[in-house]
């Protein structure tokens, strides 16, 4: 495999000041991208960004995918007594999670919070075969998806008949204002100026309309517990990690209005399954099977209560940031 070129960036995208080193040495646990990586965090203690240094150059990121799941499809199933045991397990654990609120929680975020929205035109950026896109149809949106795997747009394209584009966000061609909603769900972590990605966003929305955004927050508790292992570093494709204000901060520098950000615990227990599996593998090199053993989904079902509860007297904790903004109104 290819080595990933770099470059420098000694200080924080958003606010200038310097870095120091929180974690070295990193390897890619989950996709086996070549390299060991550096991540650095901003020293000023209103902004706290960390990104990585050096940074894959931009013609290189794609050697940092080569073995992504987007790209070698589903792992070898489970076999079938497990799969009958998890299943079990996992509809039980629904019962708990309605009387403490996260069914109700998780039902908000299936619809990327726009169920409050009149279904419109949307654009998912970094749709991969489009099943969100297909709920979101299926609802009255009509939806248009982009991503740079070919391969995952002719799949999807294939199986729900979606209008699905490959190619690269940025450099798309979209008609200006045409858009009521656009969705990032875990793909602004990996652009290399989310700033410029937010202003594209809002140059496509209509006035009024919403993009809201979805990454892996590193003030949760996942990040506090596992640190090095926690699953939202994912070096080297995620190139910065942001806490809710600073991607609210993102999403201001872009011209946006931001509308509502916070943090929320409704995926924690898949985040939490795999940095267990990081965390115990004996040679690094997980991939992402490990984190299916029963062991690893009851404990991170637990993980995930626990920090669905922590919210609600620390807003922030929770695996992932979002934030949900709109395009100003023309005055």
């Amino acid at each position: 495999m290819l080595a990933i070129r770099t470059f420098s960036k000694p200080t924080c995208l958003l606010c200038g000041g310097t870095g120091q080193v929180l974690y070295s040495a990193l390897k890619d646990h989950l996709f086996s991208a070549p390299g060991e990586w550096q991540l650095k965090q901003c020293t000023r203690a209103e902004c706290k960004l960390i990104w990585l240094d050096p940074a894959p150059l931009p013609e290189d990121l794609g050697l940092a995918y080569q073995s992504y799941y987007t790209h070698t499809g589903s792992e070898r199933p489970a076999p079938f007594l497990f799969r009958a045991c998890r299943r079990a397990s996992l509809k039980a654990l629904q019962i708990p999670a309605f009387l403490t609120g996260l069914y109700q929680e998780a039902r908000r975020f299936q619809h990327v919070l726009l169920s409050d929205l009149p279904p419109g035109r949307l654009l998912d950026v970094g749709c991969g075969d489009g099943q969100f896109l297909r709920k979101m149809t299926q609802q009255g949106w009509v939806g248009t998806g982009i991503d740079f795997d070919a391969n995952a747009t002719e799949s999807g394209h294939k199986k729900y008949g979606l209008d699905l584009i490959a190619g690269d966000f940025q450099t798309a061609d979209f008609d200006s204002g045409g858009f009521d909603a656009v969705t990032l769900s875990h793909v602004i972590e990996h652009v290399p100026d989310p700033v410029a990605c937010l202003d594209k966003c809002r140059q496509i929305l209509k006035p009024g309309g919403r993009v809201v955004l979805l990454t892996p927050n590193f003030l949760s508790l996942g990040h506090q517990r596992f640190g090095r292992d926690w699953r939202g570093l994912e070096p080297p494709r995620h190139l910065h990690i942001f806490s809710p204000d600073a991607l609210a901060e993102c999403a201001r520098r872009a011209g946006l209005t931001v509308l509502h950000s916070g943090s929320t615990a409704v995926n924690a227990d898949y985040l939490a399954k795999t940095s267990l599996a990081i965390r115990r593998s004996s040679n690094g090199a997980t991939g992402t099977a490990a984190a299916t053993r029963l062991g690893y989904v009851l404990a991170a079902a637990a993980f995930q209560y626990r920090e669905h509860f922590a919210l609600r007297s620390k807003p922030n904790l929770g695996e992932e940031a979002f934030v949900v903004a709109q395009r100003p109104h023309v005055a």
